[in-house]
């Protein structure tokens, strides 16, 4: 049946090049005689919706050769087509990966100025491949501008005549940035703060950051490249030392593995009773604070239990300041009275500023069971609990999992 099939297209587009040469031979045009008739027989080929060279290249073999080389030039039209939904098929999937790879796991706390173009930053970091870094970029332009002008993102490489300008070739520099001081992820923060302080400065910090101090950046060598460049350019002012710290207190990320993390268990609230937050997860004044702090008038002294079931591996009850305002203390390396809990999957949970505990290292707890009583040990600024959960010994945002 196929065969019949094949034999029956083919003569119809054998017939219609036979009009077309006689077409071009009575318009006594000789010299023109095929091309015309190869123009006119594509015409009807491509009525069969192939494209404009397939059509071409059938129909100047149905010319040039009659009926018997349109079939093997028709075998080749189908296996283009086959090739061609195969890698429509593959880009689809290519995309899909694209967009699941460019899912953000950042947040920021800019103002509703520059939230107003984050549909626009979406799109260009999407288009750069670094999609998960939207609510970075949208920090840099909290630091930058507040989202105020037209120069949003502060650019001095190219004329910048609408807002759309500024933020393509910021978030282009962004992605160089990001490049340079080799950041893996959003949670990478220490080649992050290179990469910001490359933005601010000039990709030359980064190259120089890996020369001298092995990529690893700290305020110190911000402000010593500061201060190599004004006394190498004769300047007063050369960029902002102080940039990192800038934009990070917009900047906060969490880990986004919930599923590993909680392994199927919740983790329950360590202060029953008591759920005002008063510190989040997430950068303040240019450092991260790696928990939350749970406190409000009446929590002095209530008990802080087991927020997952496990064993303890450290517990310190050494520190006797137990006093608002401490900025000295450093008991417990500045958590003071503190238990941490391993809960065999390689997550763990911090439990810091307590008033005193009630457990030892080595034991057993159950969910819910009482391991000591809210303070003020250590490096606090007032009473409250300092609560951590870490994942293979790396504290991510434990909101998600309470």
């Amino acid at each position: 049946m196929q065969k019949k099939d094949d034999i029956r297209f083919a003569s119809y587009f054998k017939e219609k090049a036979s009009e077309a040469q006689k077409n071009a031979a009575d318009s006594g045009k000789e010299s023109q005689k095929r091309e015309y008739a190869v123009e006119k027989a594509a015409k009807e080929v491509a009525k069969a919706k192939l494209t404009k060279l397939a059509a071409k290249k059938i129909a100047a073999d149905i010319v040039q050769h009659g009926i018997f080389g349109i079939l093997g030039t028709f075998a080749i039209v189908v296996l283009m087509a086959v090739t061609l939904l195969m890698c429509i098929s593959g880009s689809q999937a290519s995309e899909e990966e694209r967009k699941r790879q460019n899912a953000s796991t950042g947040a920021a706390a800019v103002s509703d100025t520059v939230l107003q173009y984050s549909d626009l930053i979406t799109q260009y970091a999407n288009d750069n491949g670094i999609g998960r870094y939207v609510a970075l970029i949208e920090a840099i332009m909290m630091q930058e501008s507040g989202g105020v002008g037209t120069n949003v993102m502060q650019v001095n490489f190219g004329p910048v005549t609408t807002v759309e300008d500024s933020i393509r070739m910021g978030v282009g520099y962004v992605r160089t940035c990001l490049e340079m001081a080799r950041v893996t992820d959003p949670n990478d923060m220490d080649h992050i703060k290179v990469a910001l302080q490359g933005y601010n400065y000039g990709t030359g910090y980064i190259t120089w950051v890996w020369s001298n101090y092995d990529g690893v950046y700290s305020e110190e060598n911000a402000k010593e490249y500061s201060e190599m460049q004004k006394a190498r350019n004769g300047w007063s002012i050369y960029g902002d030392p102080q940039y990192v710290p800038h934009v990070l207190q917009y900047y906060s990320v969490s880990s986004g593995d919930v599923e590993f993390i909680t392994d199927g268990a919740a983790f329950a609230w360590p202060v029953p009773g008591h759920t005002n937050i008063t510190s989040t997860y997430g950068y303040r004044w240019g450092t991260l604070h790696k928990g939350i702090d749970i406190s409000d008038g009446g929590i002095e002294g209530q008990p802080v239990v087991a927020s997952r079931s496990g064993t303890v591996t450290r517990a310190d009850n050494a520190c006797p300041h137990n006093y608002p305002k401490n900025s000295s203390c450093g008991c417990g390396g500045g958590y003071g009275n503190r238990v941490e809990i391993s809960h065999g999957d390689g997550t763990s949970t911090l439990y810091g500023h307590m008033l005193t505990i009630t457990v030892s290292v080595g034991q057993t707890v159950n969910q819910g069971d009482i391991i000591g009583y809210v303070g003020c040990t250590g490096y606090s600024t007032g009473t409250h609990l300092h609560f951590e959960i870490k994942q293979n010994g790396v504290q991510v945002d434990p909101m998600p999992y309470l």
